[in-house]
């Protein structure tokens, strides 16, 4: 457990860099190789740090928060740091993980110094959004169009 954000019979825990392939619990690896070969650049070079929800040995969901990701919308040195991949497995959906994941990575942002946090959702993501709404990510950054569809870059100011 990490300060304090436990949930039922899991925990939250910073993922360690040799546990990196478990993540292909939570999420499709193999089907993402490009994403997946990114992300464990970003964890060697420490431009990221995830932290894996665990019951036991499962890994249910991860979360990221990147520090520098060459685009001022979603990241400011030592202002701005960007929550990245927050995604929990679909049938632990609905039980308030995504909730403390999110809780967590703010946390522990603001521990480090943080005073913003960015995220980008899929506009078509209606439960992600509603997520991030009551997560106080009410400012929108950018709206525009990728190769994955229609998404906003959102803004959450956190508290001293």
């Amino acid at each position: 457990m990490i300060g304090g954000y436990e949930r039922s019979k899991g925990e939250i825990r910073k993922l360690k860099i040799e546990d990196f392939k478990k993540c292909a619990s939570i999420w499709d690896m193999e089907k993402q190789n490009k994403l997946a070969e990114k992300f464990y650049r970003e964890l060697q070079t420490g431009n990221r740090e995830t932290f894996v929800y665990v019951e036991g040995d499962t890994y249910i969901a991860e979360g990221s928060i990147v520090f520098n990701m060459q685009d001022p919308d979603y990241t400011i040195d030592n202002q701005r740091v960007y929550c990245s991949r927050l995604i929990v497995k679909d049938t632990y959906r609905h039980r308030g993980i995504g909730s403390a994941m999110i809780d967590f990575l703010v946390d522990y942002s603001q521990r480090l110094g943080y005073k913003e946090m960015s995220i980008g959702v899929d506009l078509d993501n209606v439960i992600a959004r509603n997520l991030y709404k009551k997560k106080g990510f009410t400012h929108v950054l950018f709206q525009g169009k990728d190769e994955q569809g229609v998404y906003a870059k959102l803004l959450k100011k956190l508290s001293d």
